[in-house]
């Protein structure tokens, strides 16, 4: 009688795994012209006038004079990440790893693109003055309130012809089923670009992400115009050492780095919308006379993330000046205006020419 023991074979980790598993950086299309290079703190130049209507002109005195306010708004980048991997040349070989080059491809895949779109998306999520949807998306209302919020920033003048829509996988299900049957799905060119076919729904580009990676579980999907939260990447290297000093050539490393950050300009808070599971919770809105002036404020009912109140009229004073507005600290309203409230609470200080 033949003894043959069965044989065991080990192969390195299998190609299919990498292509199975989706792990391409989802923001790219947020990402801008390096503009950081050696400097730590970004600044841009950010312009406001006493009063946004047209005044009067007077043939015996001209124009009605307008004040003008230009300042600096800047932005500092934070995030400094990287890890280094080091691997002994035999155990290497004995492992059959196949080296320190996959080791570091493998990582930038599973770690870095990650750690990118949680950390972009994250702060997409905490936008204090965007947008809201507050609604739990399901098969009935998902059409309805993605459409609403185009709306939304479109009632806000932003340019909807370049925006993207970052979606969890469930939400985008019960979106393409419901937009297939109103003709609002398409898979093509976005935005220009031709070298790629993608997703999209009523001209967004659509891109499912991981529900972690909003950092946020109440929020189902973001609408954002691709040019209002700069990505910015001001260092970025993967580098590798065939030779280590006290290892002879035993030993190999990658070091891998990135040092970058995300923002969403102040004027362009409202270039994003949220959409946000039903919640009871509610913000505050509360009036302020700003520069000195006196008198009362009106009051506002809290209400709830993504209501639309009508601004209250002014009644504060300031001697010598006029009443030229309410400002969130990103863009000028009239008394009698709507406004969205956003997902945080907002102070309407009163602008004075």
């Amino acid at each position: 009688m033949n003894t043959i023991e069965k044989a065991i074979k080990y192969f390195n980790e299998p190609e299919a795994i990498r292509r199975c598993l989706n792990n391409s950086l989802r923001t790219a299309d947020l990402e801008v012209p390096n503009i950081a290079i050696g400097a730590q703190t970004v600044k841009y130049q950010h312009i406001e006038f006493g009063d946004y209507t047209l005044g009067n002109y007077d043939r015996n005195n001209g124009y009605d004079a307008n004040d003008i306010q230009l300042t600096w708004k800047e932005f500092t980048l934070t995030q400094d990440k990287g890890n280094k991997l080091m691997i002994d040349k035999m155990d290497d070989e004995e492992a059959m790893a196949n080296g320190i080059v996959r080791l570091g491809n493998r990582f930038y895949d599973k770690v870095v693109h990650p750690t990118l779109d949680t950390y972009r998306l994250t702060k997409l999520a905490a936008t204090p003055r965007s947008a809201v949807i507050n609604m739990t998306l399901t098969a009935d209302n998902i059409l309805s309130s993605i459409l609403a919020g185009k709306a939304r920033l479109e009632d806000m003048k932003i340019d909807t012809n370049a925006l993207l829509l970052y979606i969890t996988p469930d939400a985008k299900a019960l979106l393409k089923e419901a937009a297939l049957k109103k003709g609002y799905w398409e898979h093509g060119h976005w935005n220009g670009v031709l070298d790629a076919e993608v997703d999209m729904f009523d001209k967004c580009k659509v891109i499912p992400v991981p529900a972690k990676y909003f950092g946020n579980a109440d929020v189902q999907a973001i609408l954002v115009h691709k040019d209002a939260a700069p990505a910015m990447i001001k260092y970025k290297e993967v580098e590798y050492f065939d030779k280590i000093p006290g290892y002879g050539k035993r030993r190999s490393e990658v070091d891998i780095g990135v040092y970058h950050d995300a923002f969403v300009y102040d004027e362009l808070n409202r270039a994003v919308c949220l959409f946000i599971k039903s919640t009871t919770a509610t913000k505050n809105v509360t009036y302020a006379g700003g520069d000195g002036a006196e008198g009362t404020a009106p009051t506002q009912a809290a209400v709830a993330p993504g209501a639309a109140i009508t601004l209250k009229a002014n009644a504060f004073t300031l001697t010598g000046k006029t009443f030229a507005g309410w400002t969130d600290g990103s863009n000028v309203y009239q008394a009698g205006d709507t406004y969205y409230v956003g997902n945080a609470n907002a102070t309407l200080t009163a602008r004075w020419k």
